[in-house]
């Protein structure tokens, strides 16, 4: 073996992953300025549509004389049955938007795959027989055969999806770090759902927590009728993953 077959080797191995039902998927790292470019064109792509995707926001005296902004959320805006239609419309954007999000990120993972289809068309010709229409363009058949023999679960979407990203992120943070979302990963699939959000926005959370991007921003001490500040975890900035 040559030197330059066995790096193409090392690479194949380093970026491959084997899914519960044995397929070997091989894969190119995700590009983290494409995944945020993602989120910011979807983004932009519903505010054009005048899908509303800023909440409502309330005033605070502060203790100066001041005043403070700040965004409404499901306990403020009990206070304030004016604006709930606004908050109510907000909150169905927000799904709207991570729905979009998830959808673009997962094609874009998908896309990452790196498999070719195979010189044996049996499996074409095994799905045919069931009634499926194989698709004859080239491009159209490797999606068709990806989607359909490669990645054939929730479970395998899911492992897709961390493996790309966590390698996307070598170098940007270290390996204990990644071990760390691929540990959290396994903690939560399968299962899907659990009302704290979607598997991918949690894995997003995890990639961004690894990576110290998460922030926290001040919101009113509401023990204090409004009056004063505490600090309240927010979700991934726009920038992260």
């Amino acid at each position: 073996m040559t030197q330059s077959e066995m790096v193409d080797e090392t690479k194949t191995q380093r970026f491959s992953f084997r899914t519960p039902y044995g397929k070997v998927i091989t894969f190119q790292p995700a590009n983290m300025t494409t995944m945020a470019l993602i989120e910011a064109g979807q983004e932009k792509k519903l505010r054009k549509k005048g899908v509303v995707l800023d909440p409502p926001t309330y005033i605070v005296s502060t203790a100066g004389g001041g005043s403070q902004k700040f965004e409404h959320d499901e306990e403020t805006i009990k206070t304030h049955p004016e604006t709930e239609a606004q908050f109510r419309a907000y909150l169905d954007g927000k799904q709207q938007l991570q729905a979009a999000i998830n959808r673009a990120k997962y094609e874009y993972t998908l896309e990452c795959i790196t498999n070719q289809l195979p010189e044996d068309n049996r499996w074409a010709s095994r799905l045919e027989a069931k009634g499926l229409d194989i698709p004859t363009d080239p491009d159209e058949l490797r999606s068709f055969y990806i989607t359909n023999e490669l990645i054939r679960t929730p479970e395998d979407a899911l492992l897709l999806f961390v493996e790309v990203t966590t390698a996307g992120l070598s170098g940007a943070i270290s390996e204990d770090d990644i071990a760390k979302v691929r540990d959290n990963f396994r903690s939560i699939v399968p299962g899907g759902s659990n009302g704290d959000g979607s598997i991918v926005e949690r894995l997003s959370r995890s990639v961004a927590e690894a990576s110290g991007e998460l922030e926290t921003q001040p919101t009113p001490d509401r023990s204090q009728d409004g009056e004063g500040m505490g600090a309240d975890p927010v979700s991934i900035p726009e920038s992260a993953l």
